[in-house]
């Protein structure tokens, strides 16, 4: 008969000390992203407690940079519509009727000023989304240099041009080597955009030769 309650009595207890785990495991299935606000409801002051309030704390900082991932993007398509607004209307005016060479030039003029603020801001972006990402990965894969760079060339010429600067290219050696295409790219293009802000006249020269095992460029 001990026995019997001794066993009824514990199973009572089990039952008992395992609610706040349930409560524990049952809040934390329900936290979604719409409902960060919601925190663990568990009192005591031993581990179960513990670990609820390491939970909540974890909770908490999540709702935080959702909220400020929120702002973030609420503040980006905030500047980013304006510039897109003038160019529609600028774009829109221009096509609506005939107007004279001064007049598109300023339209022109408005809308290159608009997108060199957005190329701003995108730039901006690309930074942050760097500083962010710690772990870069790589996909090296076998890479013609002279072809990337004949397609990176085509891509910024007309920038160069507009600005007056001469992109001139020099000795292009078909070069294969092991990278990853896209960043390589990226990098590339870093380079002669930030050589298109720098330079106020002259020239810009590309080239890329072999020296022993290693590609050179630009």
């Amino acid at each position: 008969m001990v026995m019997i309650l001794a066993g009824i009595g514990g199973f009572f207890y089990a039952d008992s000390s395992l609610k706040p785990v349930e409560k524990i495991i049952n809040t934390a299935k329900n936290i979604e992203e719409n409902n960060l606000n919601e925190r663990i409801k568990v009192k005591s002051q031993d581990e179960l407690g513990r670990l609820a309030s390491t939970l909540n704390q974890m909770i908490s900082r999540l709702e935080k940079a959702f909220e400020q991932q929120k702002q973030f993007t609420a503040d980006v398509s905030h500047d980013l519509r304006t510039p897109f607004s003038v160019i529609q209307a600028e774009s829109s005016l221009s096509l609506k009727k005939d107007r004279s060479i001064e007049e598109y030039k300023k339209s022109l003029e408005s809308i290159l000023e608009e997108t060199s603020y957005m190329s701003e801001i995108i730039d901006k972006l690309l930074f942050l989304a760097r500083s962010d990402n710690k772990t870069q990965f790589y996909n090296f894969t076998k890479t013609n240099l002279r072809s990337l760079l004949e397609e990176v060339i085509k891509k910024v010429s007309p920038l160069y041009h507009n600005k007056g600067l001469t992109l001139q290219v020099e000795k292009l050696e078909k070069l294969n080597i092991l990278a990853d295409k896209d960043k390589l790219k990226e990098a590339i293009i870093n380079i002669l955009d930030n050589s298109l802000k720098y330079t106020d006249k002259g020239k810009v020269t590309i080239s890329s030769v072999k020296i022993s095992n290693f590609a050179k460029y630009p």
